[in-house]
């Protein structure tokens, strides 16, 4: 019975090495390519962001839409209203060696057009500010250069609050998209469980003592103290000097071990973030800044300090949490707005496609610079979970909460 056993096991390992030699790395399979052809995309993406931030410097606002980058084609689209602008726009010396990176394609609807219906659609949402709306995402959808209200999964029929509110906006023309359920994902997951370790990374699965699991986001620092920064809404509102909730890490055989204590904690609009005082953290624990990447080319990535974060539609974003691991999507809107479950509007938020799941909150959201460094772009606060097209998770800008916080990595 024991070599049986024995035997099993090492079957069991031998199987689990096959799948991890071949798994591909993430970014390579949300792009649906080798792993050896990444750093390339990578490259192309770089320079079409480049030629990106170019070109919006010189559009007006009347006579052209959203701008977004076309990886596949190697352009970067752009939505135009008054055609007649091109050879102006074409022939600034700014853009001399980018032309031919452009595309310019008719629409109807300028930027000028699409910012005012999206801030009255708002104002309208934060006025109605109830939990009849929860689930809707409103952004300008870079694609299809349209003011896109989406309404929540697996309400087959509108309600009476949702129709009403949907009444009152028509007038501002957005197009309202009400998704087919679908909790199945076309993004394959990271292999096997996190493994055992003393050191604390990004991405990290950690338990509130409140029962709820989260997942680590990024170690950051306020004068001499040093914080682990987590999504607000695992804990909810806190800033009591006296009670003081603590997180754990589980170690060996399972054992809780103490990450530090929270001492402070929002999850109002449009923050959602807390923070972690790890000043007694168990001497069996050691925060690492890298971000775990098991089972891929390198077991971490290095969080770069000064990396600059995704500027462009349609670009990269990625995400490692607790629950479904790396994951990679697609940048949809940098000042989406969704409605909580408690009927609160969050506006200024980075919407993307990214894979995300309940354990997943309080989860890095990065982009790769290259296979063994990243760049933080915040942390994961909400997602809508549903096959790629209607899929929306959002992350809270990291800018937002160093100002609010008073933090730096």
């Amino acid at each position: 019975m024991k070599y049986i056993y024995l035997y099993i096991t090492l079957l069991f390992f031998t199987f689990q090495k096959y799948l991890i030699t071949h798994a591909r790395e993430p970014l390579a399979e949300f792009w649906d390519i080798e792993d050896d052809e990444i750093l390339s995309f990578l490259e192309t993406e770089k320079y079409l962001s480049l030629v990106d931030r170019t070109l919006k410097s010189l559009l007006d606002d009347i006579s052209f839409g959203e701008t977004f980058v076309d990886l596949k084609n190697n352009k970067i689209n752009v939505h135009t209203v008054n055609e007649s602008r091109i050879p102006d726009i074409i022939s600034q010396p700014e853009l001399r060696n980018y032309s031919n990176s452009i595309n310019f394609i008719p629409a109807n609807k300028s930027s000028d057009n699409l910012k005012f219906s999206f801030n009255e659609i708002i104002r309208i949402a934060n006025k109605t500010k109830s939990s009849g709306l929860s689930g809707i995402v409103i952004i300008i959808h870079p694609l299809l250069n349209e003011v896109t209200v989406n309404l929540p999964i697996g309400n087959i029929n509108i309600t009476e609050t949702i129709q009403d509110f949907i009444n009152a906006i028509m007038i501002y023309d957005p197009k309202i998209i009400h998704p087919i359920d679908s909790s199945a994902s076309n993004t394959k997951r990271g292999i096997g469980e996190r493994g055992i370790f003393t050191k604390v990374s990004s991405g990290d699965k950690i338990y509130f003592d409140n029962n709820a699991t989260c997942s680590a986001g990024f170690w950051a620092k306020r004068k001499n103290k040093q914080f682990l920064v987590s999504a607000g809404h695992c804990i909810g509102n806190f800033n009591d000097t006296t009670s003081k909730p603590k997180v754990f890490y589980h170690g060996l055989n399972d054992k809780p071990l103490l990450v530090g204590k929270v001492v402070y904690s929002i999850w109002s609009a449009p923050y959602d973030f807390s923070l972690i005082d790890i000043k007694r953290m168990d001497i069996r624990l050691k925060p690492s800044k890298n971000m775990r990447n098991r089972f891929y080319t390198s077991p971490e990535l290095i969080i770069e300090k000064n990396g600059i974060p995704q500027s462009s539609h349609i670009t990269h974003l990625c995400k490692s949490g607790s629950r479904t691991y790396i994951t990679c999507g697609n940048i949809i809107s940098f000042n989406g707005s969704f409605i909580s479950e408690q009927g609160d509007l969050y506006t200024g938020i980075i919407i993307s496609s990214t894979e995300a799941a309940p354990g997943d909150s309080g989860s890095p959201s990065f982009s790769y610079l290259n296979l063994r460094s990243v760049t933080l772009n915040g942390i994961i606060s909400w997602t809508r979970n549903s096959n790629i097209e209607n899929r929306f998770t959002a992350t809270m800008p990291l800018q937002l909460i160093f100002n609010k916080a008073g933090i730096t990595l």
